[in-house]
């Protein structure tokens, strides 16, 4: 289960770790959604690197967790 969850407004991104938000906008929005994307990419035929990553979730939770350092 993902630790973080992100929410794409279309005009921005909302960041969430159970008890703060990070809202993300212009450049840096258009950036993660990139990154979700590819990770998306990534995990279409199934999980890429199973010694790193046990679910889709978790490789999420490494791309958002540096927004909450």
């Amino acid at each position: 289960m993902s630790h973080y969850d992100y929410t794409d407004h279309g005009y921005g991104v909302t960041l969430r770790d159970g008890q703060q938000t990070v809202f993300l906008q212009g450049d840096d929005a258009s950036q993660f959604l990139s990154d979700v994307e590819t990770i998306d990419e990534i995990w279409n035929d199934g999980n890429p690197n199973p010694g790193i990553f046990r679910e889709y979730e978790d490789h999420l939770d490494l791309l958002i967790d540096p927004y909450f350092g």
